[in-house]
């Protein structure tokens, strides 16, 4: 009976996947809600959200009556705080799921009771203490200055698009597993190598947040015959355990060589600092504590890669989209950070920056990390709206549809605005945990929560310090369905390194003389600075073009011929944008195509071209650019803010007709 009943859902998927799309998702007859949730399923947020709009915030879903499975979804505060908080007894992770999460194994995520309490102890005794955030901070930089930075300058160069998901991914994954396994995969390199490790664990993701939304019969059939997802969750489970314990093994020779929880050269070390933690909180000894540190090491890179990949990914793509954001972040770095070129910026004093904390807390609001979350009740229990839940009854809690609740952040909710997080006196303001939820709420609050923010904080501003992000125009940025927010197409981003090297111009050349004056001989010697001026007057000339008539009847060396009557208009602007003459990035900004070996390129000749009463002329003409150097702000280090005035539509059609 129990195979009939599968393959009638399984059929009726099928057939139901091949349907139109609608908006709102029907509550069928048998099958409840199943079909239209996975025809939906890559924008389930937005139906959630839309759904909780209409509901008051709460819903109640059917699904099938054989399975004896009701989901309640909320974004209502009254009610996460009920659950996660007040009556947190009442709703532990629970055995389903547990069996969702089996690849977690007994780690932090997935525990209950005791053993969740030791696993909550035993962590914060480790990343609470001052070794792990020193050592947290080293690697992480490393990465930056040995990874990150030379992948994103090798794309600067070449003018190429990049897929900042992957490369985020791929970093998080060097330093986590690093950070807890003393072992550094270099996936983030050059040449982008493959990883089995890697990939295993990014699709084993797809698999578990599906299982979400079927009945536990379905995907357990599934992962029987090893089909689909259920298949690579598999596969990727027993790859990931592979490396990991073979990682742990080498650990365990090293701390059978050594007699304190610190090695004699004073390094500290995590898998020695678990050990020492679990003998001090007299952990039984029956414990298997070598597949203890297994599923801490699985909790802490499945929860650390995938949720700071995807916190990151999100604040670079609302700051790209803001540009006023950026600047606001970058005035912030050199007003704390003191623009120490070259150095690193510590957890203290990136806490200081009030601006860059405000706009974490914002995309994060919008863009949480983990969407939503997973409980069941042990008790029938009535919630705060006056729903009634019982151990039938999987509630999910969307964070990601509270976000862009009108009732919880007011009208403009979908708007991305920092200045929400801040108080009058220039404070952060603190928002109760179980009305921004990207951390959890109640006793089960993140423990990592430090952990992540700072090394979100090094990776953007270490970026944002240096770079210009530019989005690439038409590229489709829409979250995707599964457990962590990630983008289902990627971030695709264009960099342009003009900020820092302007920056760093000024501080070799000028010695950062605050308040003095530069003379013209300093000036000359910026050649970076100069090269982004020529750059910005290549494309912006102060005279878009000159006229001209000839006294005497000549012939062009285009051939065309002229005499008294003929009125010559040399196009200065259009020239700019010529593919002939600067080459197939003509429209783009690059001070880069004015240097050779870190000197200028000077006295460029170049071929204008003209038109008059329909006919088409064509000069050869020496441009000398005059440079009138600006005042620029130290207090930001940059020297020039390009803008385009409306006024020169008329010019950019001149360019379009000599471009056809």
């Amino acid at each position: 009976m129990a195979f009939l009943e599968y393959s009638f859902i399984l059929s009726l998927l099928l057939i139901l996947t091949t349907s139109k799309q609608t908006t709102r998702i029907t509550n069928w007859p048998i099958v409840g809600t199943i079909p239209g949730v996975l025809v939906n399923i890559h924008r389930v947020h937005d139906l959630v959200t839309a759904g909780l709009n209409r509901g008051g915030g709460t819903s109640m879903v059917k699904v099938p009556w054989f399975g004896h499975w009701d989901i309640l979804i909320t974004a209502d505060p009254a009610n996460i705080n009920h659950i996660l908080s007040k009556n947190f007894a009442n709703y532990p992770k629970g055995d389903k799921f547990s069996k969702i999460f089996d690849i977690l194994g007994d780690g932090i995520l997935n525990a209950d009771g005791k053993s969740w309490e030791i696993n909550r102890k035993v962590s914060l005794s480790v990343l609470k203490s001052a070794g792990f955030q020193s050592v947290l901070e080293t690697i992480t930089w490393n990465k930056v200055e040995k990874g990150l930075l030379p992948v994103l300058e090798s794309v600067c160069e070449h003018g190429k698009e990049v897929d900042l998901q992957e490369i985020f991914q791929r970093f998080y994954f060097d330093t986590i597993c690093k950070l807890f396994m003393d072992k550094d995969f270099e996936t983030l390199s050059l040449d982008f190598p493959s990883h089995p490790c890697l990939k295993a664990m990014t699709e084993a993701h797809e698999a578990l947040f599906l299982r979400h939304f079927m009945p536990p019969c379905l995907w357990k059939l599934l992962k029987l015959l090893r089909l689909g997802k259920e298949k690579k969750l598999s596969d990727g489970w027993r790859i990931s355990d592979e490396y990991i314990y073979e990682c742990l093994a080498e650990k365990q020779n090293e701390y059978n060589n050594i007699n304190s929880s610190q090695p004699q050269d004073g390094k500290f070390m995590i898998y020695t600092a678990f050990m020492r933690a679990l003998e001090v909180h007299d952990i039984d000894t029956c414990w298997d504590r070598t597949k203890f540190i297994r599923d801490t090491a699985v909790n802490m890179i499945s929860a650390g890669k995938e949720t700071t990949t995807s916190g990151l990914c999100w604040f670079l793509y609302m700051v790209a989209k803001n540009p006023s954001v950026q600047e606001k972040i970058l005035e912030e770095i050199h007003t704390h950070l003191e623009v120490k070129v070259g150095e690193r910026w510590d957890a203290e004093e990136l806490g200081k920056m009030v601006y860059l904390h405000a706009a974490l807390c914002e995309s994060l609001r919008l863009f949480p990390s983990v969407p939503f979350n997973h409980k069941c009740p042990l008790q029938p229990d009535i919630l705060p709206s006056g729903h009634k839940v019982d151990q039938n009854t999987e509630i999910i809690l969307s964070f990601y549809s509270m976000g862009r609740m009108k009732s919880v952040w007011g009208e403009d909710c979908k708007e991305f605005k920092p200045e929400r997080w801040i108080t009058k006196s220039g404070e952060i303001k603190h928002e109760p945990t179980f009305k921004f939820t990207t951390f959890n709420s109640g006793p089960r609050a993140c423990v990592g929560k430090n952990m992540a923010l700072c090394q979100l904080k090094i990776v953007s501003t270490a970026i944002i310090y240096r770079y210009h992000i530019k989005l690439v125009e038409g590229h489709p940025v829409l979250p995707a369905a599964s457990m962590v927010l990630e983008m289902k197409h990627g971030l695709k981003t264009i960099y342009s390194g003009q900020r820092f090297e302007a920056d760093h111009s000024i501080h070799m050349h000028l010695e950062v003389k605050v308040g003095e004056r530069w003379n013209a001989e300093e000036l000359g010697k910026m050649v970076y600075l100069h090269a982004t001026i020529c750059e910005s007057l290549r494309l912006f000339p102060s005279i878009p073009f000159n006229h001209k008539s000839s006294s005497q009847p000549d012939i062009l060396p285009s051939g065309h011929k002229v005499d008294q009557n003929t009125e010559i208009i040399l196009s200065l602007y259009s020239m700019g944008r010529m593919k002939s003459v600067w080459g197939e990035d003509s429209k783009e900004f690059k001070p880069e195509r004015w240097m050779g070996h870190n000197e200028l390129k000077v006295g460029v000749s170049c071929r204008n071209f003209a038109i008059y009463n329909g006919q088409r002329f064509e000069a050869d003409h020496l441009v000398n650019f005059s440079i009138i150097y600006r005042r620029f702000q130290i207090a930001r280090g940059v020297a020039w803010r390009q803008s385009q005035a409306s006024s020169l539509g008329s010019h950019g059609e001149v360019a379009a007709f000599f471009k056809a």
